[in-house]
């Protein structure tokens, strides 16, 4: 039997806004001008959305659960799955209970996919953050899927044990961080498959929570392309994408 962590629920995940200071220029006499922010910046709230995925960019089946996040704390102030006994697989749980490599986000949007027939959920996060903060969170999250093949956990409060694979993807965005994770907890099974890529300071994640049926693995792919192809355009205009 397959469990299904992503839990559903009717609330919308508000975007933070991102606030801008603004600099004087030169002389004592000219008038304050604002100067654009240098270097890669963190999404627009109007750009966030455009990254997500739609229901047309995957095969048939798969349908939008409207007004659904994949943040269990924000919506529950309570996750699935608990501490990782190794401190460096943390992260893998933090994905998986919140949908995000970090909670402070400057701006960010969820949406969650069920497919007709079976179990299987696709959920998206896209999340911006300072350029510096990404690329941290991205060397760390590649380096703990090296180091957490296996790790204790808890999920549901139940003793519960990880296995993890990275996942080869093609190389889109800035970088790009695939695996797969299976859970065995108190007779249950529950399984895996995320995407991560950065451009410039923004991530987008996919996480494939798969059902009884086939694991759909086309999907998870698929959707991973559109996801990276639709963040790399939202910044086309910026240099962080060049």
């Amino acid at each position: 039997m397959r469990a299904r962590p992503l839990r559903f629920a009717a609330t919308c995940l508000a975007a933070s806004s991102l606030l801008f200071a603004a600099a004087c220029g030169g002389a004592a006499d000219a008038k304050e001008s604002p100067k654009k922010p240098q270097g890669p910046q963190p999404l627009t709230a109007a750009q966030a959305k455009s990254v997500l995925i739609g229901a047309a960019d995957l095969p048939d089946g798969w349908k939008l659960q409207k007004d659904t996040v994949l943040d269990q704390e924000e919506v529950n102030q309570s996750t699935d799955f608990g501490k990782a006994e190794q401190a460096d697989c943390q992260v893998f749980l933090d994905v998986v209970n919140t949908g995000r490599l970090l909670s402070d986000y400057k701006v960010g949007r969820q949406q969650l996919f069920a497919r007709d027939g079976d179990t299987s959920t696709l959920g998206q996060d896209v999340s911006g953050y300072p350029v510096a903060d990404s690329e941290s969170a991205m060397k760390k999250l590649a380096g703990a899927v090296k180091s957490c093949t296996t790790f204790d956990t808890t999920y549901e409060g139940k003793a519960a044990k990880a296995r993890l694979k990275k996942v080869d993807l093609p190389p889109l965005g800035d970088e790009a961080v695939g695996y797969r994770m299976h859970f065995e907890s108190n007779g249950y099974a529950i399984d895996f498959e995320i995407a991560t890529v950065r451009v410039g300071a923004n991530i987008t994640t996919i996480l494939h929570n798969w059902g009884e049926d086939e694991r759909g693995e086309k999907d998870f792919r698929q959707a991973y392309t559109k996801a990276a192809a639709n963040l790399k355009k939202a910044l086309s205009g910026d240099s962080a994408a060049k």
